[in-house]
């Protein structure tokens, strides 16, 4: 039986050095013959201008044994836009970097790093169907915006399909190592119903609030870009969530429509001030029940 694999992909750091990649479970199975590359790796990426896209951040989600490595966007001085699957199985801390071109660089005069532990999945993300993938990231500050740091807004909600878009990220090259330089792609929005089209597992996956894209020439999305924004004329539409395994040609990317979740957006940074995590909860609990004790 024809089917084909959708991954979602992070690129694993083990302090600075880069190891091996890792998948998220996938969902399908392979197509047979499919054409597929042999390394996961943005296709037919460009180097782009140092702080041209002044919004873009990379994210290093930490882990006991791993950091992950996602991208995302800045959307407010305190918010990063990102994918629900690039926060999932409880980090220890998100380390954001902003204003940055070579993804290792620390100490450049245009970049601010910010250490976070707070963010917020959408309540109805499932790893299963792939809806819902989106998340924020709270920075403990104000980001300081300049013309190296700077925000994106948000696209309308408007038909894009026809339009050429531009994803961003330090995915793998053709070399199959992380790119040291943020890296930019073109791309075609397509309508979802082309999207449908291409193969029957995608006509039972994609709904509304997907969006996707197919690769000019060989060009495409893939992994290391996890939770990065696909822009059309200065205004982010999308943020990458799952595609193809290996990067198959022939097949679209998936992005998350970021303006179906403008109310979403809006609700979770208005309520975020209020709201405990669950830790947050179980601390406060417990040394209400220790202050009772000694008390008695």
């Amino acid at each position: 039986m024809n089917a084909i694999v959708i991954t979602i992909v992070y690129v694993a750091f083990c302090q600075i050095e880069v190891t091996e990649s890792f998948l998220h479970t996938s969902i399908f199975a392979y197509p047979e013959n499919a054409n597929k590359t042999t390394t996961l790796r943005i296709i037919g990426g460009n180097d782009v201008t140092p702080n041209s896209y002044p919004f873009q951040a990379a994210l290093f989600i930490y882990y006991k044994s791993k950091t992950n490595l996602c991208g995302g966007s800045l959307i407010d001085e305190e918010w990063i836009l990102t994918a629900a699957h690039c926060v999932d199985n409880d980090p220890i801390k998100i380390v954001v970097k902003l204003g940055l071109h070579n993804v290792y660089d620390n100490q450049g005069s245009t970049v601010q790093i910010y250490e976070s532990k707070r963010y917020f999945k959408h309540s109805k993300w499932d790893e299963k169907t792939l809806q819902n993938d989106i998340a924020l990231i709270k920075l403990p500050t104000n980001a300081t915006l300049n013309k190296y740091v700077n925000l994106i807004k948000i696209g309308d909600n408007i038909d894009y399909s026809g339009r050429v878009g531009t994803v961003l990220g330090w995915g793998k090259t053709n070399d199959g190592e992380i790119s040291t330089n943020l890296k930019e792609v073109n791309v075609n929005v397509l309508t979802n119903q082309a999207c449908k089209a291409v193969h029957r597992e995608f006509n039972e996956i994609i709904v509304s609030t997907h969006l996707c894209t197919s690769g000019q020439g060989i060009k495409g999305s893939c992994s290391g870009d996890s939770g990065g924004p696909l822009i059309v004329d200065g205004v982010q539409i999308g943020l990458v969530s799952f595609g193809p395994e290996n990067c198959m040609l022939g097949y679209p990317s998936v992005f998350t429509r970021v303006s179906s979740f403008a109310s979403w957006i809006t609700s979770t940074k208005r309520n975020s001030g209020t709201r405990l995590g669950l830790n947050s909860f179980v601390i406060c609990a417990v040394s209400l029940v220790f202050f009772i004790n000694i008390s008695k």
